[in-house]
């Protein structure tokens, strides 16, 4: 207990110092608690939003082509082991009044049994009995539907479309929905009624589902698509939901959990200095202490627990700054995403405390373990004596040299993945080989570092270049926590500018247009003819998609999309890769064979066919099972982010043809590829427009999108995830000036002696404070050199790692990132610098020549 209490008194003797680098400890932690209480508290309010607009319904069951069923079905739902409560509802459409341009929904569920319809926001009556309704509320403020008021609707009956229907609705309800749910214009109406009104009797169009447990919503799934059979099409829109922010957040948090150990790290080798300075200065105190009787022990746990009292203290203040720093992390994000929730929710996990506790606690464990074991073994005699001291032989530079360019080149080796890669030794053999290297070569270059100094000032030039050289583990440890955080932003600002590239070209390859124009309405294929005939079009290719829902069946059953295309003049929009066959054998095959599709590489792999074989594909219109050829396998780096009804890489690709063969549908789309002539490539815009203006009842402007404006969109999306990584990163370097700063802090304590005897000799304050500012710009260029090729070889790792994983993206030199590096690296070299220097400059001689 007594060497804990010398621990505490030792502390406060280097004030400065210890604070520092407690708070960068501090800063280390705050980084760690702060993105985890952000990301737990921004999944829960997802969840939460997710639940506010599901409610309870975790499974929705259609028939697979969307249309009414026998109402019969529920009983077999409800039979199904897990299945805690059940709802049937059938929708309709009908027109207002005279609105001829739009129709509205009709819902039809029971009031009394609903089990959600009983949790639904709703001011007046929620009653519903034949024509008295609930209408949504976007329905009531369009059209201007208080409570009692009557309105005229018109429906037509299914099997005759020229029976219309009109009958008078009174609204006894407005229902409002959640925040950040539907807006759409419909009513809510007794489900019997809206059976009459449609023409199916005892039929629904859907069932919703509430689960016993939650945790097992896909194996009811399972289980339900086993009872009801292939014509039906059963999903959780709830979970899926869920499971694709968990997915997104998961990688996200990947990359950010990396940005933090880096600067664990560099608070690591930051400790390390200051106990390993504490060490050298203090070796009297230790040879005192070891005539006295203290034991190796004795000395190590001094030590030990100097470093750990202060990692505690830091770790103490860094949670609840991280708590603050999680509020500002959260405001970022819905700055930045636009997200639905409020962010105001704050999540504290009691994991998360325990691992800032953890973190900081090994942080400093790290940092002081090596300065402690060195305090132990220190000689009494030598300690006491420093003229006995003998010093042990020196590893030649050679010897130094060539171990650090063998650890450089083994790491290498494995980023560039000519040897196979183990864990992340690989990145700590690059930057442990580099550092090595790079600190052997510039004790090398002092002499030339003196020779350029010289030429502006002589005594400068010898004073810097012999203080460099003296303390060589000192300063390359501030060459390490410059390296390192000065890497991973090198390398993180080649990982966006490649995703930024692979996105720009995955969007051409998949879309390959410059105008997407997307119709109200459907329209003859032939329209197209209608848009090359303008001046500044090149090219137009129709698109369509089959409505009713699709199984195809394979290795895996899969509910698919279906896109429609003219094999003729899709080729010449897109780009799509084929592997072995050529895109012009493919397109060819798809239109002279009307059984025959094209599958994007994931379905193909999901469903374990490929070209040449055969594929079972169940269609609800004709209601039949038909087998189709497949004729191409194509790859597209962005399809599962392109959703025409269905991702498009879940979705099989036909002709028109086959369309009108096996499917419903005339030749008709509902939108067109449109690639403008080369000229025009840079007002898309304007040409949209045009296109708007010489057609306007299909209301192209609103719906439509430019090649332009779609990359200029992805592309504000990438730059704003990656605000995050390079935040995370800005703290690093707040830290590594930190440490700087230490280091600068101890070279002037030791050389007050020497700053007094330069002063009496003449040198002014303005020379001293240029001196020790030159000795941190040094540094700071030192690990500018050691970060950029580390960088370079972690993004080139990175790039090939990826690309092994299936997500490409090239290697692209990030030449801003480096400018903001070498920036940086200055910058935390001169801040960290300031104080001590001007604090060396400002010494008085007489108090400096006492110095001891």
């Amino acid at each position: 207990m007594s060497f804990t209490r010398i621990a505490f008194r030792n502390i406060p003797r280097r004030k400065l110092r210890n604070a520092l680098t407690l708070v960068a400890i501090m800063l280390g932690v705050m980084l760690l608690v702060g993105v985890n209480v952000a990301a737990d508290s921004a999944v829960n309010e997802f969840h939460d939003y997710i639940n506010e607009i599901w409610g309870e319904t975790d499974i929705v069951v259609k028939y697979a082509n969307a249309q009414p069923f026998a109402q019969e079905n529920i009983t077999l739902v409800r039979a199904v082991d897990g299945v805690a409560n059940s709802a049937p509802r059938l929708s309709w459409q009908a027109r207002i009044d005279n609105d001829t341009e739009k129709l509205v929904g009709i819902i039809g569920l029971n009031s009394t049994a609903d089990f959600i319809y009983q949790g639904y926001n709703i001011t007046g009556s929620a009653a519903l009995s034949k024509t008295n309704v609930v209408a949504s509320e976007g329905l009531s403020d369009e059209y201007n539907l208080p409570i009692d008021s009557s309105v005229n609707v018109t429906t037509t009956a299914d099997g005759d479309p020229y029976w219309n229907r009109t009958y008078e609705l009174k609204i006894f309800g407005v229902y409002h929905p959640p925040q950040g749910g539907e807006e759409a214009a419909y009513f809510l109406m007794d489900l019997e009624q809206v059976q009459n009104i449609s023409g199916f009797p005892n039929m629904i169009d859907h069932i919703i589902v509430k689960v016993k447990d939650i945790q097992k919503t896909e194996a009811v799934i399972t289980d339900l698509e086993k009872t009801l059979g292939p014509d039906f099409d059963v999903s959780s829109p709830k979970l899926d939901a869920i499971q694709q922010i968990q997915g997104m957040l998961q990688a996200f948090l990947f990359g950010i959990d990396v940005m933090i150990t880096v600067s664990l790290v560099v608070c690591t080798f930051l400790v390390f200095n200051t106990m390993f300075m504490s060490v050298s200065e203090r070796k009297y105190e230790i040879g005192v202490l070891r005539a006295l009787g203290t034991s190796r022990r004795q000395i190590f746990w001094m030590f030990l627990s100097e470093g750990l009292i202060l990692g505690l203290i830091g770790t103490l203040l860094g949670i609840p700054a991280g708590f603050v720093l999680s509020k500002v992390f959260l405001i970022i994000v819905q700055s930045f995403y636009q997200s639905p929730t409020a962010t105001t929710a704050f999540i504290v996990t009691p994991n998360v405390i325990v691992w800032g506790l953890t973190a900081g606690l090994i942080t400093v464990l790290f940092g002081t373990f090596y300065p402690a074991l060195r305090a132990c073994r220190v000689s009494v005699v030598e300690a006491i004596r420093p003229s006995m001291r003998v010093r042990g032989k020196a590893v030649p530079d050679i010897v130094l040299l060539i171990v650090g360019l063998g650890i450089l080149a083994f790491g290498a080796l494995q980023q560039l993945n000519l040897i196979p890669s183990i864990g992340i030794i690989d990145i700590l053999s690059v930057l442990a080989g580099a550092i090595i290297t790079v600190t052997v070569l510039f004790r090398k270059t002092v002499p030339l570092i003196d020779h350029s100094l010289s030429s502006m000032s002589p005594s400068l030039g010898k004073l810097v270049s012999r203080n460099m050289g003296r303390k060589m583990l000192r300063s390359a440890i501030c060459f390490s926590i410059i390296g390192i955080s000065l890497s991973f932003i090198v390398m993180m600002g080649g990982i966006e500018s490649g995703i930024v590239i692979a996105m720009e070209q995955g969007v051409r390859d998949a879309l390959g247009t410059d105008i997407i124009l997307v119709s109200n309405q459907t329209i003859p294929t032939s329209f197209a003819n209608n848009l090359t005939s303008m001046a500044e079009v090149e090219i137009a290719t129709p698109m369509s998609l089959v409505w009713q829902g699709t199984k195809c069946f394979g290795a895996e059953n899969r509910s698919v999309g279906i896109i429609v295309i003219d094999p003729k003049t899709f080729l010449d929009v897109t780009n799509y890769d084929f592997g072995s066959s050529t895109p012009e054998q493919v397109y060819r095959e798809l239109g002279s064979n009307n059984e025959s599709l094209m599958l994007p590489k994931s379905l193909a792999d999901s469903l374990g066919v490929g070209v040449g074989q055969e594929i079972s594909v169940f269609a609800m219109s004709p209601n039949e099972k038909m087998n189709f050829t497949v004729v191409g396998v194509f790859t597209s780096g962005v399809l599962q982010f392109i959703n025409i009804q269905r991702p498009l890489s879940e979705s099989i690709f036909i002709s028109f043809n086959t369309q009108k063969t096996h499917f419903y549908g005339e030749n008709t789309a509902i939108l067109f590829l449109v690639n403008v002539k080369s000229q025009y490539k840079h007002e898309t815009g304007q040409v949209l427009q045009k296109i708007e203006t010489s057609y306007p009842k299909y209301g192209f402007e609103k719906n439509s999108l430019t090649l332009d404006g779609i990359l200029s969109n992805a592309r504000s999306q990438i730059n704003r995830s990656f605000v995050i990584f390079f935040l995370i990163l800005y703290f690093t370097v707040l830290i590594t000036a930190l440490g700087i700063a230490v280091t600068m802090i101890v070279n002037v304590t030791e050389r007050r002696r020497e700053i007094g005897i330069l002063k009496s000799q003449g040198m002014s304050r303005s020379q001293v404070l240029a001196m020790f500012l030159t000795e941190a710009l040094i540094i700071g260029i030192v690990g500018f050199i050691i970060g950029v090729p580390c960088g370079l070889l972690l993004l080139k790792g990175t790039t090939s790692t990826m690309s092994i994983m299936g997500l490409w993206f090239p290697f692209v030199m990030p030449w801003s990132n480096l400018v903001q590096a070498f920036m940086l690296a200055i910058a935390a070299a001169i801040v960290g610098a300031l104080y001590p220097a001007y604090r060396a400059s400002k010494a008085n001689i007489v108090d400096a020549l006492k110095a001891a």
